[in-house]
């Protein structure tokens, strides 16, 4: 499983985090730590695009 990260920074080229690898999130994106982050779950849907409520 690999969760896509957006930032304000990177709107529109994700950092991926990979489920697997939890212990080096705060490695890939150091602002994990000291920002406000929400991990939005798409379920099941067929692509992961953004749907318009999560613009």
């Amino acid at each position: 499983t690999v969760f896509k990260l957006y930032t304000q920074k990177n709107r529109q080229k994700p950092t991926d985090l990979k489920a697997t690898q939890a212990e080096n999130v705060t490695k890939i994106w150091s602002n994990f730590i000291v920002r406000p982050v929400k991990v939005i779950i798409h379920g099941y849907y067929e692509d992961v695009s953004l749907d318009t409520w999560m613009k």
